[in-house]
């Protein structure tokens, strides 16, 4: 009991009585847990390197399916280590945990094989999908970034500016 009245008083920064409401700042270790995340985040090829356009199709640096299934399930993992670093509050947990669903979402697809291109390219169906991984998480470390007032580390910083300025068509078929 000492410790949550402790917290109250380090954190509380508002009280509203007209719609009853409270207003706290972020604990240090969230705000820590969430920093480490992005820097860790940056470093992911996976996520951050631009898609290349081979014969105008995008093969996303025609990624090995091995390397990315390995790389999202380090990352899934950092993801959930966060999740457990700190006691987050619903809107940053809905957020994070909606990255550690998007690595599950792109882990359970089957590697079947389509035919991109009129050459004859094959590509795996799962990695033509990275965009939408990319996408939800420049979306989600572009929130993540807002709601603790921290700066993007530099390659999620282009990523997110990437995702912005693609063609709106091409988003609105993730």
């Amino acid at each position: 009991m000492k410790k949550l009245v402790k917290w109250f008083k380090e954190n509380i920064n508002g009280v509203s009585v007209g719609v009853a409401g409270l207003q706290w700042v972020p604990t240090a270790s969230e705000k820590n847990a969430v920093r480490k995340l992005l820097i860790y985040l940056d470093d992911r090829r996976v996520i951050c390197d631009p898609p290349v356009k081979p014969y105008g199709v995008t093969l996303s640096h025609i990624e090995n399916p091995k390397w990315v299934t390995s790389s999202l399930i380090e990352i899934r993992g950092e993801i959930t280590k966060c999740l457990q670093e700190a006691d987050f509050g619903d809107e940053a947990y809905e957020i994070i945990d909606k990255l550690r669903q998007v690595c599950r979402e792109w882990l359970d697809q089957p590697d079947s094989f389509v035919i991109e291109t009129n050459r004859g390219i094959r590509i795996p169906s799962n990695v033509t999908n990275l965009d939408r991984v990319r996408f939800s998480f420049a979306k989600g470390v572009e929130s993540l970034a807002k709601l603790y007032e921290v700066s993007l580390p530099d390659n999620l910083e282009q990523l997110s500016t990437r995702i912005e300025n693609q063609d709106k068509v091409h988003l609105d078929n993730l």
